[in-house]
């Protein structure tokens, strides 16, 4: 096992390739976001339309190349979204359960983001209910002391779309 050391250059290059490798071999696909220089990952969840799992690799370019952010800039996330029917707006329905920090040994770090992976996707063909109505995800709400929490679609879908005024 080789530890990674975020100031050595070799280290670096082992966990960006690492990274890369187990992305794509999971049928991940990079994507362009405007307004940031990460390099991020998706997938879209089979059998689960509208719905994705994302990672934000704490991988940027630099002159070029891909290179780990410096030391305690990022951490890698992970997230499941889906695409809202009413307004076309991507949401986020779960994330994993931490960030994944890259310290230790690079097995590790690669070991971490793919148990996040198998949460996230697991969520979305698992864990949401999809409506009856409109086939969105349904989610639960929070309890209050007056209201006891619930199921409900995520889209609102039992109100009527507001009109706009002319």
């Amino acid at each position: 096992m080789t530890k990674y050391k975020a100031d050595c250059a070799l280290s670096a290059e082992t966990l960006t390739s690492g990274i890369i490798e187990m992305l794509e071999g999971a049928g991940f696909a990079r994507l362009r976001i405007n307004g940031t220089d990460e390099v991020v990952y998706e997938r879209a969840i089979e059998n689960r339309d509208r719905m994705r799992v994302r990672v934000y690799t704490s991988l940027d370019w630099y002159d070029d190349k891909i290179r780990p952010r410096y030391v305690g800039e990022d951490s890698i996330k992970i997230i499941t979204l889906y695409t809202s029917l009413r307004d076309g707006e991507t949401r986020g329905i779960a994330k994993a359960k931490r960030r994944i920090y890259r310290v230790g040994d690079i097995d590790d770090i690669l070991k971490r983001m793919l148990e996040g992976m198998r949460y996230c996707y697991k969520i979305a063909l698992v864990n949401p209910h999809l409506c009856p109505k409109c086939g969105s995800p349904m989610f639960k709400t929070k309890k209050t002391k007056f209201k006891p929490s619930r199921i409900v679609c995520a889209e609102i879908c039992w109100t009527q779309p507001k009109k706009r005024k002319q």
